[in-house]
């Protein structure tokens, strides 16, 4: 089930007000497998980039990448799809735990987290 949210932003009045009325949704993802050393994360901010969604990604001690996404339903839909069949071609993807996530203000851009 998708879920919708708006976000409270720092932006002029125009950008909130044209945020406000888009449907959002934001996930978090957990993904499993070859996925540290590979490019992962470089090719998750070109992805980002190429749906024009918003948030970050980081590596996490266990191995695993977590990933916070947020953007328009069709966006994060497919960065998503993107993601879970690896977004560059040496990554290997065994696993991805996605979880919706309240909308957060990224500041309209996705980063990449040490």
């Amino acid at each position: 089930m998708k879920q919708w949210c708006t976000i409270q932003t720092t932006h002029s009045a125009v950008t909130k007000f044209l945020l406000r009325s888009l449907p959002m949704i934001n996930y978090q993802l957990t993904v499993s497998g070859q996925v540290q050393g590979v490019g992962f994360r470089w090719g998750c901010y070109r992805l980002a980039q190429q749906y024009g969604v918003s948030g970050f990604v980081k590596n996490l001690p266990s191995g695993q990448v977590y990933l916070e996404v947020q953007g328009l339903p069709d966006a994060v839909t497919n960065f998503i799809a993107r993601v879970e069949n690896g977004p560059t071609p040496y990554a290997r993807v065994n696993q991805v735990s996605k979880h919706p996530l309240p909308c957060q203000d990224y500041g309209g851009r996705f980063t990449i987290r040490r």
